[in-house]
């Protein structure tokens, strides 16, 4: 017998979360719907509801993927037509569904709080990035309306608030993989550089002399201070600012450009500030019929060899998010 509060269906959320938020929610069962009321597992006594002690489904401890969840809600005859995609940043789940799926958002929603102990909000996705500091709109779908949070990725610890800042953990690969082309002693530009994660990831897998990284968003800049802090790098400078108006000195082995809406726009002030056989990584964005002609484009505007082309993500069908690891010859 599981101890558990009895509550109205129609206060199942606002109640949840504060369960959640005093750590008093025993998610190792499942509710118990009956009639207008649900019966939630608690670990003690919450304020002034009476306790109840009731025979509930245990939750199974593997965190489920996506696809199983959506099997509990979705005809599963239907399942493999329906888009949908799940990250995890953290403590949040940030959720994309396509509109066939959306008159079951909230029941997906607690879904996947409910699969993964570890989470305490679910965020649905609205729209695409906006802004010159790149915000993605969320709806909230379940858990608490707090969105801090840390995300561990390769070792590394950053904390953020996706809903303040960039960032997404589907790049860590990419990131380690420029993190690894690093040579010992090299000076480095980070533009863009968000809540500071390609600074961090290079810190730590090579041996840089030094990595200046500039982000205009305060958010992201204050995320990247806290998480410097805990990560104890020395060899790390970070500026809010744009990278076009700080008045940066010197020139650099390495420059990093993760802006792939607009990178190609900011490419002169990369060029003035790499070193003649430097490295510049410039993200862009590109249906895979059109990069060559990107790659022509940059060509005809500096002298480079194109050292490789890595496909790092796909924004649409056929649209995919490029790196194009440039070699600097003049």
């Amino acid at each position: 017998m599981v101890k558990c509060i009895k509550v109205e269906t129609k206060k199942i959320n606002e109640t949840k979360n504060k369960l959640i938020k005093e750590s008093l929610l025993d998610r190792n069962y499942k509710f118990l719907k009956a009639d207008n009321f649900v019966y939630i597992p608690v670990i003690k006594k919450f304020k002034n509801y009476k306790l109840f002690n009731k025979n509930l489904e245990k939750v199974n401890k593997k965190n489920l993927g996506l696809h199983e969840l959506l099997e509990k809600v979705v005809n599963k005859k239907h399942l493999d037509h329906l888009r949908a995609s799940l990250e995890i940043i953290g403590e949040v789940a940030i959720l994309e569904l396509g509109a066939a799926l959306m008159d079951k958002k909230e029941i997906i929603g607690d879904a996947v709080l409910r699969s993964n102990e570890n989470l305490k909000s679910v965020l649905l996705k609205k729209g695409g990035r906006k802004g010159t500091f790149r915000i993605q709109e969320y709806e909230h779908l379940s858990g608490l309306y707090d969105y801090e949070t840390t995300h561990i990725e390769s070792g590394i610890k950053i904390k953020l608030d996706p809903t303040k800042t960039y960032f997404t953990s589907r790049l860590a690969t990419e990131r380690l993989r420029i993190a690894k082309q690093v040579k010992p002693n090299e000076n480095i530009l980070v533009m863009f550089s968000g809540v500071g994660i390609y600074p961090f990831v290079i810190a730590k897998y090579s041996k840089p002399k030094s990595i200046l990284a500039v982000e205009i968003n305060p958010d992201a800049h204050y995320y990247a201070e806290e998480s410097l802090k805990l990560n104890k790098f020395k060899n790390i400078e970070l500026r809010c600012g744009d990278v076009r108006e700080e008045h940066i000195h010197g020139s650099f082995d390495r420059v990093i450009m993760p802006l792939p809406e607009s990178s190609l726009d900011f490419l002169e002030c990369g060029l003035k500030l790499v070193k003649k056989n430097g490295i510049i990584h410039i993200y862009v964005f590109s249906n895979e019929n059109k990069i060559d002609e990107v790659v022509k484009n940059i060509k005809s505007i500096v002298k480079c060899n194109v050292l490789d082309i890595v496909k790092a993500g796909q924004k649409a069908p056929k649209v995919y998010r490029y790196c194009l690891d440039l070699k600097i010859l003049e």
